[in-house]
């Protein structure tokens, strides 16, 4: 694991069991995934890439197993700290489960600590700042989202929320202070900026001075074009929103995000044929992305009046997980307008067990 990745014995937001409970119940978790190697010769490194690897294929609550392992084996990593918060924070949304986000904040803080305490015996490391500066933008998304989902819904959420964007901005100018040339804190600072309606355009100077940067890197071109996109439409210029999604989509092509991105737009646009075909391909690109299957069942749904593609759509996010709360209600949505009321409750009581199990 990376020396700068700091040091700090964080375990306080952990449930109260002893360490060696906790390690032993993530430890059969992830049994049968280990059977190459045994699970007591697994350095800290090792379990922190098998969280990563789990984490890409969309198995959240196994890579927090994984990465929870990998802080107990290395307690001071602030690298290990931020993406188990993050994947906590993953796993909250999903099940609408307020404790996890909660446990979810406290692993952000512990890793912001230790970055703190990495900036104090190196303030001018540029990559740190912006490294810092991804925790408080991931931690700004779960608060966005507490806000959204879990219905975190008072003056203090908007405020930690708009705390956070700001805190990520100010991190990301530190790191562009002491590096001009770091592409990615020019990137991720255009999205931060994006949280400010009134501040599109000097969100677009940021992703075209990311391009201008390193314009050999499709990715980064791409989310950067993506990012303006975003910020066009923001600016109320809709159809130059949708050439910079095609441009990034040139980029990237088998992108499903960028085509997610799209879909969204079109949305906005009130252009609900266009946002199918665009999470069509998506889901061509990503069939086990369940978001899209979601979004996909809620556009047919409520806005195109075609139950019973949308009872299809969320069948789809089921057979992802089965216990999505938000695929049941969607589902006994459209059951409900087909007047399959029995078929609706049921679905509805589904989702209520699995909220009240959390």
């Amino acid at each position: 694991m990376k020396e700068k990745t700091g040091s700090l014995a964080a375990k306080g937001w952990l449930p109260k069991k002893s360490t060696s409970a906790r390690f032993a119940i993530a430890l059969i978790a992830l049994a049968a995934l280990c059977s190459c190697t045994l699970a007591q010769e697994m350095t800290a490194e090792d379990w922190y890439k098998r969280g990563q690897d789990l984490e890409e294929k969309g198995s959240n609550d196994e890579a927090i197993a994984a990465y929870d392992i990998a802080t107990q084996l290395d307690p001071d990593n602030a690298t290990i700290w931020g993406d188990l918060a993050w994947n906590l924070d993953v796993v909250s949304r999903r099940n609408h489960n307020l404790g996890e986000y909660n446990k979810a904040l406290q692993a952000y803080n512990k890793s912001i600590d230790l970055y703190d305490r990495l900036l104090e015996a190196e303030p001018l490391n540029s990559e740190t700042w912006y490294e810092k500066g991804v925790i408080f933008s991931k931690r700004a998304d779960g608060r966005g989202s507490a806000i959204t989902v879990l219905g975190i819904n008072n003056v203090s959420a908007y405020r930690d929320w708009d705390h956070d964007h700001d805190e990520a901005i100010g991190c990301l100018d530190k790191s562009i202070e002491i590096n001009p040339l770091y592409a990615p804190a020019w990137l991720l600072k255009g999205w931060m900026t994006l949280h400010f309606p009134t501040k599109s355009q000097e969100a677009i100077n940021c992703f075209e001075k990311a391009i201008e940067l390193d314009p050999n890197n499709s990715n980064l071109v791409a989310d950067a074009l993506a990012g303006k996109a975003a910020a066009l439409a923001i600016s109320g210029k809709q159809n130059e929103s949708i050439e910079a999604f095609d441009s990034a989509i040139q980029e990237t092509p088998n992108s499903s995000q960028l085509w997610i991105d799209k879909a969204v737009q079109f949305a906005d646009q009130g252009n609900y044929e266009e946002t199918i075909k665009a999470f069509d391909r998506a889901a061509e690109i990503d069939p086990q992305n369940i978001y899209v299957w979601l979004s996909r069942g809620l556009v047919l749904s409520r806005n195109l009046s075609r139950y019973n593609e949308s009872i299809d759509a969320y069948d789809r996010a089921l057979q992802i997980n089965p216990k999505d709360i938000n695929a049941w209600n969607g589902k006994g949505d459209a059951l409900k307008a087909l007047g399959r009321n029995s078929e609706a409750d049921e679905s509805y009581a589904k989702a209520k067990e699995l909220e009240r199990v959390g």
